[in-house]
């Protein structure tokens, strides 16, 4: 079961984090400073990989009433590590916006995962 729920959250997570790095790509390079684009991007982002996770990747459709609560939780916490990573990155000039986006994604994917398969969607019985 984890090897499923390992493989469905690459390929949700690839496609949902691709679709929405794309829209904070667009948003820096339109003009919109990184911090707001971040911010735009995490909670469009956040609401479609919840249903993502909910259906498809844990397939779990008896989900408690908390889950979006615990999800959004999660994602506020991933969030912040995001900002600080991706801030210090940009702001010692290590990186510009872009690039420190795909390394502050990087840092939290992992978290992301275990946050949902451990916490969020944990109600459910885990076979390993």
């Amino acid at each position: 079961m984890l090897k499923k729920n390992l493989v469905r959250f690459a390929i949700a997570g690839s496609l949902n984090t691709g679709l929405f790095y794309a829209l904070y790509v667009l948003l820096v390079y339109i003009g919109i400073p990184y911090g707001i684009a971040l911010a735009i991007e995490y909670g469009v982002g956040t609401v479609s990989g919840y249903f993502l996770s909910k259906y498809w990747t844990f397939s779990d459709r008896a989900a408690t009433s908390n889950g979006f609560l615990q999800y959004s939780a999660a994602y506020v916490a991933l969030y912040f590590l995001n900002v600080a990573v991706l801030g210090i990155l940009v702001e010692t000039g290590v990186f510009g916006p872009i690039g420190g986006q795909v390394v502050a994604l990087l840092a939290t994917i992992s978290l992301s995962f275990l946050a949902q398969r451990y916490w969020i969607f944990s109600h459910k019985k885990v076979k390993d």
